[in-house]
């Protein structure tokens, strides 16, 4: 059979699209289009999700290495080096029912289904292969918001946000001048610490706004960075060669990351700082009155999370794991399942299913917990005492109290 270019699937017919399977057709691309969406599969294994005709671009978190992305009309695919597949966009129809395909070795899309080879031998789908009829009166389209949201983080007592023209925004309290970020540009994420606003710029440069408690913000020199995270009155960067760096408050050695390598995943809150290896283990350092650093053991993780005096780890298989203090029954999550990526508050936990809904445990008495009916959520950030969600089409979702507690 001739080659067929990944962007030409769109037009195929359902026994095209069949011929391929039973060709076990090989098709790489680095990048693929949707809708107004296009994902761009980088040399690291790291996807790009750009959307809107380009105006937003984040990296997707919480996922394994990928090694191949295919599209649909309205939907795209990635096959990760697990042999798993994640899907996103418009499940009208299934297109994106993939979450418990297992040794997938190839995968393909059509205009409306997603394909799989599964040990070089058959071939599984989801979705329609059947032409789909326009209807003859469909709503308009809602408007877009003319500055969309991109990246989110919720720290001590405030909410920070990127937006797709890559300035910043931030609301509560600003005690210490921590949401003087308004001049802020070119940022493509934000970490919020403890009186402290962290920002990456597209050129791998780290801004910070606050307190300089500790010297917390002296990363003026910091270059090449690819993540951030913010701890008490620490700040941790991830470096593009997979190497560590922290400013700050050392008081618990949560700044003893020099040695780490490999890493490709931080995180930090309170007083201990955690790195996810490429291999899928984990190191942490500093404070462990709890054992919130006893992350030794962990297999198989792809995200990681650190709370106020506990650790938590999305396994590759979707379930989490916990270790530290269980005070309000924030590391009962052994029940969760199809999780991509969690996050820890100081008595609450979140977690992000495969499919954008939200679970959460732990102290509840400001409704920080009440995430029950969110829908279409790529990310989510918990604070102190309150949990941010960001939707697909660029806005947010608050619950909770980002005021002071005392």
């Amino acid at each position: 059979m001739e080659k067929v270019e990944v962007e030409s699937l769109y037009y195929l017919s359902d026994e095209e699209i069949k011929g391929i399977i039973r060709e076990n057709l090989k098709i790489s691309a680095d990048a693929v289009f949707f809708g107004d969406c296009a994902l761009l599969l980088r040399d690291d294994g790291t996807v790009e999700y750009i959307m809107d005709d380009g105006k937003q671009k984040r990296i997707l978190k919480g996922i394994d290495l990928v090694k191949k992305i295919v599209s649909g009309k309205k939907h795209a695919a990635m096959l990760t080096v697990n042999k798993r597949v994640i899907a996103i966009g418009n499940n009208d129809h299934g297109q994106c029912d993939v979450g418990k395909w297992e040794n997938v070795t190839d995968l393909f899309a059509g205009p409306y289904s997603t394909i799989a080879v599964i040990d070089n031998k058959e071939s599984v789908f989801t979705g329609t292969l059947k032409e789909v009829k326009a209807v003859e009166t469909v709503s308009a389209p809602q408007p877009k918001p003319a500055r969309a949201v991109t990246s989110i983080s919720a720290g001590e007592n405030i909410t920070l946000m990127t937006y797709s023209d890559g300035t910043v925004s931030g609301t509560g309290d600003n005690k210490y001048g921590q949401l003087y970020v308004k001049n802020w540009t070119n940022i493509r994420e934000v970490a919020a610490g403890n009186f402290c606003s962290v920002g990456l710029r597209e050129n791998g440069t780290v801004i910070t706004a606050g307190n300089n408690i500790g010297g917390q913000c002296d990363t003026q020199s910091w270059t090449d960075i690819v993540a951030i995270a913010a701890g008490f009155y620490h700040t941790v960067g991830l470096k593009r060669n997979g190497t560590v760096l922290a400013v700050g408050r050392n008081n618990d050695g949560q700044c003893n990351v020099g040695s780490w390598t490999n890493i490709r995943m931080i995180s930090a809150r309170h007083l201990h700082t955690v790195g996810l290896r490429s291999n899928g283990t984990v190191v942490a350092t500093g404070y462990n009155n709890a054992g919130q650093c006893n992350v030794g053991g962990w297999t198989d993780i792809v995200s990681i999370s650190a709370g106020r005096f506990n650790t938590f780890g999305v396994k590759r298989n979707g379930t989490v794991v916990a270790v530290g203090d269980n005070y309000r029954d924030r590391c009962n999550v052994e029940g969760w399942r199809d999780i991509i990526a969690v996050s820890a508050g100081d008595y609450h936990t979140v977690g992000l299913r495969r499919n954008g809904t939200v679970v959460a445990v732990g102290y509840n008495n400001d409704g920080q917990c009440n995430v029950q009916g969110w829908k279409n959520i790529i990310a989510v950030s918990a604070g102190s005492y309150h949990t941010v969600g960001l939707q697909s089409d660029g806005t947010i979702l608050v619950v909770g109290n980002s005021s002071t507690k005392k």
